[in-house]
């Protein structure tokens, strides 16, 4: 599944949901409107990227125990 399929699964889930869930709790943290709303905004700007043009480098990951990877650029 890539980015933008988790990203829809997701906005779609917590549009259903307009609490805290196990699920929600487990990847963002408690519940509230304000966090809620930066989620989905995220989630949002994630799903509306064009991923083909982007580079991945994924060295010295190990995929079956990540689920995600950041690396942060200093510009």
């Amino acid at each position: 599944m890539n980015a933008q399929s988790y990203a829809m699964s997701t906005i779609s889930y917590i549009a259903r949901n307009s609490a805290g869930t196990p699920r929600y709790n487990t990847w963002f943290g408690p519940y509230d409107i304000v966090h809620r709303s930066i989620v989905q905004n995220h989630l949002r700007l994630i799903n509306e990227n064009n991923f083909t043009t982007f580079t991945y480098d994924c060295a010295g990951v190990d995929p079956p125990t990540v689920y995600a990877y950041v690396c942060a650029f200093i510009f």
